[in-house]
């Protein structure tokens, strides 16, 4: 293997022949002395490659990652996401979350006899208009 300052990364033998071993074990397939033929690497030094590829290999198994740090690594990478309002209201300081439901009930409640004060008028002037014509 002949190592000169014209390489660039990736030119190299070893590093091909690294890079077609992994996926060959990653892969299920073992047939590796077809590499060090192909590449015209030292035996020995491939087969320390390869032995550390494959000790990586049955190492480093994949990890399905639970949901909470899914989710804490999206906000982490992307940024803020969307909240509701009751999450929004829970990061309020107590005196903000005590008023904001405060005017929401108090919202609610005008709506509330709005809509009362609405059916007592329908309800009030249609007995009124029976009550005249019974006269």
């Amino acid at each position: 293997m002949t190592y000169t300052p014209n390489n660039t990364p990736g030119d190299l033998p070893i590093e091909h022949f690294v890079a077609n071993v992994t996926d060959a074990v990653q892969s299920g397939k073992q047939n590796i002395a077809y590499f060090i033929e192909k590449y015209a690497l030292d035996p020995e030094e491939a087969a320390q490659f390869v032995q550390v590829i494959r000790l990586l290999a049955a190492t480093l198994v994949p990890v399905k990652p639970n949901k909470e740090f899914a989710v804490q690594l999206k906000h982490d990478l992307v940024g803020e996401t969307e909240k509701s309002l009751v999450a929004r209201l829970t990061q309020l300081p107590p005196r903000v979350q005590i008023a904001a439901i405060a005017a929401l009930g108090a919202g609610l409640w005008i709506l509330a006899r709005r809509r009362y004060a609405t059916l007592v008028e329908e309800v009030e002037g249609d007995g009124s208009a029976e009550i005249a014509a019974a006269r």
